[in-house]
């Protein structure tokens, strides 16, 4: 999930990204009262080719086990606490997660939904294994066309048509990567997805179930510490 948090980022300050994100929180700590949490520790995304001896320190798990820190209150990477942002596991069918993100540190936070469905708890009914999948806009859209691809330079470009032409080729680019059917509730502003309120996240949780772009995976809880 951490890998992924950082692949969103980017996504996002190119512009062109089918999920749903917030310019502030939506879901608060009262969501999360009264239903099951993420046992605090270091969590994993599960695969099959990925295996690694989890009593080690991380420094010396492979790359594929993608390590989050998860606290009360926060998660993100082990050993950055920069690289960590608050999150709210909220209740509800399904179970949505927020999660901070900040893009640019002159820049203002954004938070961001993955949809979450327990799969295993522990003996104090703490989540330790969950399905997880990014909550989106709306149906994807279609693959753009190869011919769409970054034109190469005309001879004698001069500077001023060449970051015309660049930014005309990153304005394509945005338009082709979000949904051209956006759900109820949420609006597309400046190539991204905009949720004002929470219901149309948990809308949009729900419908992204059925569109799989390989993002879905399964995390579970390894241990606790970082140690």
């Amino acid at each position: 999930m951490q890998r992924l948090l950082f692949v969103l980022a980017a996504a996002l300050m190119l512009g062109g990204c089918n999920m749903v994100y917030a310019e502030q929180p939506l879901f608060t700590a009262a969501d999360a009262a009264s239903v099951s949490a993420m046992r605090p520790g270091l969590w994993s995304k599960r695969t099959a080719d990925c295996a690694f001896d989890s009593a080690k320190p991380i420094a010396d798990w492979p790359e594929c086990a993608d390590p989050v820190l998860v606290t009360a209150d926060r998660m993100g990477d082990p050993d950055k606490p920069d690289k960590q942002g608050a999150y709210i596991l909220a209740g509800g069918d399904p179970r949505v997660l927020q999660m901070e993100l900040e893009m640019d540190p002159d820049k203002p936070a954004i938070w961001i939904f993955v949809g979450l469905k327990p799969l295993k708890t522990d003996t104090e009914g703490r989540i330790t294994e969950a399905r997880t999948w990014m909550v989106q806009c709306g149906p994807p859209p279609p693959p753009r066309p190869e011919t769409a691809e970054a034109s190469a330079a005309p001879a004698n470009e001069t500077p001023q048509q060449a970051e015309a032409r660049i930014q005309a080729e990153i304005a394509a680019a945005v338009a082709a990567g979000v949904t051209r059917e956006p759900l109820p509730g949420l609006e597309i502003k400046e190539g991204m997805c905009i949720a004002r309120e929470r219901d149309p996240v948990r809308n949009a949780a729900r419908a992204s179930l059925a569109w799989d772009d390989g993002e879905e995976s399964i995390i579970y809880w390894v241990r606790d510490g970082v140690e």
